[in-house]
């Protein structure tokens, strides 16, 4: 089932993570730049991971806020002035 759920993304022009290619590429570009500068002022990956950690955070409580609970299914309704054949 995993691999259904991978090729999903892929199918539609996507990254296996969901993101357009471009984002994706800007994105990993970003964070491997971040750390080195990172590295670079302060001699050490101690910064790097604390600013990966207050974004994780930051993640996973935007993530708490979603709302899982199942919403109603819409009722259709015929058309006006519609007739079947």
């Amino acid at each position: 089932m995993a691999g259904i759920t991978l090729m999903v993304p892929v199918a539609m022009g996507l990254t296996p993570d969901g993101m357009p290619p471009a984002a994706a590429t800007g994105a990993r570009a970003l964070g491997s730049w971040l750390s080195g500068a990172l590295f670079e002022a302060t001699g050490g990956y101690g910064a790097a991971f604390g600013v990966a950690s207050a974004l994780l955070l930051g993640a996973s409580a935007l993530s708490a806020t979603i709302n899982e609970r199942p919403r109603p299914a819409a009722q259709l309704a015929p058309v006006a002035g519609g007739t079947s054949p």
